[in-house]
Parts: structure tokens; sequence; C-alpha cells
């Protein structure tokens, strides 16, 4: 998903018959708290060598922000069936994508797994035996906005054979396991899909994204 054009305050625009004000005006102020803890977080204080902390952090805490502003989204239709997008939006749209890799253990490269080399080559490399089947990179795909709302962390777990002599009870195994939390392009993604979400979909009002950086946005 691009970039929005220009990122910042949202403006509500009403209608008759639209979505109670107050709970526009609740969904207006967590949006533009959204815009206000990026620069925060990515800006003032990841970039502030007097404080100890890292990208990570900085995702979670700005999934906070995130979450929030779809469950308030959430909150703003009774019936989903008079909703135009909702299962677009909230259950089919790609957001973005997340790959765990085996993590390298007790001298095990099995990480090696990420690269593209024959599986003969990657258990030489690892120093599997030959017969036992290599882990594989697990993809976790972010469909819909109701992924990124349910979604704290994402994990896996592989169960791998080192030593395959004699029959299979006393073969020796290890198990490992990498968890990651959602990325920041995807949080990126959600917020512009949940923006797109609320001009499309009739709720009474619309949001536009003036240019609150005066033509530019800063890296973050």
């Amino acid at each position: 998903m691009s970039e929005p054009q220009a990122k910042g305050r949202v403006q509500v625009t009403d209608e008759e018959n639209g979505v109670d004000q107050q709970l526009k005006n609740q969904v207006l102020s967590i949006r533009q708290t959204v815009d206000q803890d990026e620069r925060k977080l990515f800006v003032d204080r990841l970039r502030d060598p007097e404080i100890p902390y890292s990208r990570a952090e900085a995702n979670q805490d700005w999934g906070l922000s995130v979450r929030q502003y779809l469950r308030a989204i959430k909150r703003l239709w009774d019936d989903e069936g008079k909703i135009s997008g909702v299962d677009e939006y909230w259950r089919q749209m790609h957001l973005g994508s997340v790959t765990l890799v085996p993590p390298d253990t007790d001298g095990y490269q099995f990480s090696a797994v990420a690269q593209d080399a024959p599986a003969a080559d990657l258990r030489r490399h690892i120093g599997l035996p030959r017969g036992v089947d290599l882990p594989e990179p697990y993809e976790y795909v972010f469909r819909g906005l109701k992924d990124v709302l349910n979604t704290r962390v994402v994990s896996q777990s592989w169960t791998i054979t080192v030593d395959n002599s004699g029959p299979p009870p006393a073969h020796e195994r290890v198990m490992v396991q990498d968890a990651t939390g959602v990325p920041k392009p995807v949080l990126e993604n959600a917020v512009e899909a949940a923006d797109a979400f609320i001009q499309q979909a009739g709720l009474g009002f619309e949001t536009s994204l003036p240019d609150y950086y005066g033509g530019t946005e800063p890296g973050i």
C-alpha cells in the first residue's frame, strides 16, 4: 500500500443523519493522537541518545495508538450489513506481512533456511542428517484491519530433528521459536486503510489529511 500523500491532523465534515457527533469527536481525537504519538516515539524519543529506547519498543507502543483508532472506528457502526467496505477493509485487504525464521540454537545455524539454496546444501551447512525435514520460514499475512486490531505478537515454533540415528523414539530433537510485534509498515498501512474506510463507508463524516508538515514529512 502506498504512503498517504500527506499526514497530519484529521478534519471531520458532518452530514445530516450521521453518526453521533460525540463519538465522531472521539474518533477524531484518537486519530490525531496516532500522528502525535508517531512523531513522539519515532522522532523525539527514538532519536534521543539520552533515552534507552529501541525501534521494537516504538513499534509496540505506537501499535497501541493504532489499535485504539481501529477500535474507535468499529464503534461507529451498529449493523455492518448497512456499512459498505466492512468485508474488504476489515477482513480481506492485504496490509503487509512478516516472516519469522527459526533462530540459531546450540550451534545449529537454523536461520540459514531463509537462504535460497538446495535442501541438501542447507542440511550440510546446518549440520542436519539426511532424511530429516528442514524447518521452513513462517510468513504471517495481515488480512484486513481486524488482523492488526487483534494481533499483538506474531509467533511460531519449530521442532527440528538433529539426530535421526536409531528408532524414532530415540531421535534427538530441538525446539526453537521466534516472535515479533506488528511491523511499522503494517501499522502505517492500517492507518491509511482505516482513513480510507471512514471516507467511503457512509458513516456520516469523512476524513481529510491536510499538509500538516508543509509538503514534506520527516523520515520516521
